[in-house]
C-alpha cells in the first residue's frame, strides 16, 4: 500500500511539474502586444500592417501572437510595467528608458497641425502661448520646440471634435489619424488648413525584460532578412501606405 502511495505521488509530481514547465515555455513563446486600434495598422480583428509585420517576424520563430486593444496611454503602461511584451509606434528610446527599442524602425510618423483657415500660419512660432489640443501620452510636447499650452485629450477623435467645436485654435496628431478622422467625421476640409510639424521614425518597442531583449534582437535579425527579400516593401503596398523610411540605410 505504501509503495502504491509513493508511486501515485511520484506520477502526480511529474505531471504537475511538467505542466508548470510547459506553461512557462508556452508563455515565453507567446508575444503579448498591447496597442490601440488604428485603422489598417492594428484592426481589432488582428489584421493590419503592424499585426501582419509582427506575424512575419515572430511566427517563423515559433511564437504565438496575442494582443490586447486598449488606449495608447494604457498600452504604454502595460509594457512599462511588464504586463505585456510589446507595443507599436513609439519613438526611439535610450538605454536609460524603461522600454526597449530595436535598431530598425517600423515606420516614420508625420505629425500634423490642423487649424481654421482664418488663422495665418507662420510656422511653429504660431503655436507659441496658444492652446493646442494633443492626444495624451503621444509625447508631442517633448518634440515641438516652442512654448504652448497643451490641452491633453484621451484620443485623436476627441481632440478633433474639440477643434471642430472651437475649444482651441490648434489640434496636433499623426497624419494618418488626422486624414482618417476628417473622413470619418465628414469634416469640411475647405474650412481648415493642415501643416506638418515634424516627422520622426516609429518603432516596435519592448518591455525591459530578458524576454524583451531577446524579442528586440530577433526583431532586428528578421527585419533585416525581410527587407532584403522585398517583403516590407510589398507589405506597404498591400495596406496602401506610403513607405517613408529608407530601410536600406539600416
Amino acid at each position: 500500500m505504501l509503495n502504491k502511495t509513493i508511486l501515485l505521488f511520484f506520477i502526480f509530481s511529474v505531471l504537475f511539474f511538467t505542466d508548470v514547465i510547459y506553461a512557462a515555455v508556452d508563455k515565453n513563446k507567446t508575444l503579448y502586444i498591447s496597442t490601440p486600434e488604428w485603422k489598417n495598422w492594428t484592426n481589432k480583428e488582428g489584421t493590419g500592417f503592424y499585426f501582419e509585420l509582427a506575424k512575419l517576424i515572430y511566427q517563423p520563430l515559433g511564437y504565438k501572437i496575442s494582443y490586447k486593444i486598449v488606449p495608447f496611454a494604457r498600452a504604454k503602461l502595460l509594457v512599462k510595467y511588464k504586463k505585456t511584451d510589446a507595443i507599436f509606434s513609439l519613438y526611439e528610446r535610450d538605454e536609460q528608458d524603461d522600454i526597449l527599442t530595436p535598431k530598425y524602425p517600423i515606420d516614420a510618423g508625420s505629425i500634423m497641425v490642423m487649424f481654421n483657415k482664418r488663422i495665418i500660419w507662420e510656422g511653429i512660432k504660431s503655436l507659441q502661448h496658444k492652446n493646442v489640443i494633443i492626444p495624451r501620452s503621444y509625447r508631442y510636447a517633448n518634440e515641438i520646440k516652442t512654448d504652448f499650452k497643451a490641452m491633453e485629450v484621451n484620443d485623436s477623435k476627441h481632440g478633433m471634435l474639440m477643434l471642430l467645436k472651437g475649444r482651441a485654435p490648434f489640434f496636433i496628431t499623426d497624419s494618418d489619424e488626422m486624414a482618417q478622422l476628417q473622413q470619418e467625421l465628414d469634416v469640411d476640409v475647405a474650412q481648415f488648413h493642415t501643416e506638418m510639424v515634424y516627422s520622426k521614425n516609429l518603432y516596435m518597442a519592448f518591455a525591459k525584460t530578458d524576454k524583451g531583449k531577446l524579442l528586440a534582437k530577433e526583431f532586428d535579425q528578421r527585419m533585416k532578412s525581410l527587407i532584403s527579400q522585398g517583403v516590407i516593401k510589398q507589405l506597404y503596398k498591400k495596406w496602401g501606405f506610403k513607405q517613408y523610411v529608407n530601410f536600406v540605410a539600416y
